[in-house]
């Protein structure tokens, strides 16, 4: 489960990425070099589509508000970034804002409403976005994700 989470996740980083990149700010940012990059667990995802690597890291070790970064590469020498693309949710709302975190989804009303009872499990969801999304970026699909 852990493996599929973190495998959806960085496909959609790459898709948020891909996507803020251009539409973001067009100011040329300085690059980075990659021994000048501090993150910790760094996990490198390449993109062929785009013929970029997206690098992601945590960074509570090496920057105050911590979280996870990003740094874009088309040659895995230099970088661009860092990219936020995780913030710890004190540092977007504040300590006093409604705590989603500890909200359970229930889906007793709308099964009352309209009869709708989930099927598949999240296990399979997971497994079945992973898949389509390898798929469509062209990226070799993981093994927990290839039984269809």
């Amino acid at each position: 489960m852990r493996t599929l989470i973190a495998a959806t996740a960085a496909l959609a980083g790459a898709a948020i990425l891909s996507t803020a990149a251009t539409s973001a700010d067009k100011t040329p940012k300085p690059m980075m070099k990659t021994q000048d990059i501090h993150i910790r667990d760094p996990f490198i995802l390449p993109v062929r589509k785009e013929k970029k690597y997206y690098m992601y890291g945590t960074t509570a070790m090496v920057r105050p508000k911590g979280g996870f970064a990003t740094y874009v590469s088309s040659d895995l020498k230099e970088w661009e970034g860092p990219i936020d693309v995780f913030v710890p949710y004190e540092h977007v709302y504040g300590r006093s804002f409604e705590d989603m975190r500890r909200r359970v989804p229930d889906l007793t009303k709308v099964n009352r409403a309209v009869g709708f009872k989930p099927e598949t499990s999240l296990d399979r969801l997971l497994e079945l976005t992973i898949r389509e999304t390898c798929v469509q970026m062209g990226l070799p699909v993981p093994v927990s994700a290839t039984a269809a």
